[in-house]
């Protein structure tokens, strides 16, 4: 199996996740899951935080939609 491309995702890593994000090419990922709950909730903040990071990155960003039922 070839593993080269391995994204990351975790809800509660650390206090600043879009500060973060950054390292993330450091340590070997290609990707970013951004779950939709607690600091990554989508608003107009993180939306351009994540653009900042669409735009200086290789990053491929995906978003978690945690189901409420």
């Amino acid at each position: 199996m070839q593993l080269h491309r391995i994204s990351y995702s975790s809800r509660a890593v650390v206090e600043d996740p879009f500060k973060w994000a950054y390292t993330l090419e450091d340590h070997g990922y290609t990707g970013w899951e951004i779950v939709q709950e607690g600091s990554q909730c989508l608003n107009s903040k993180n939306i351009q935080n994540l653009k900042n990071i669409s735009e200086t990155t290789d990053l491929e960003l995906t978003l978690h939609l945690p189901s409420r039922i």
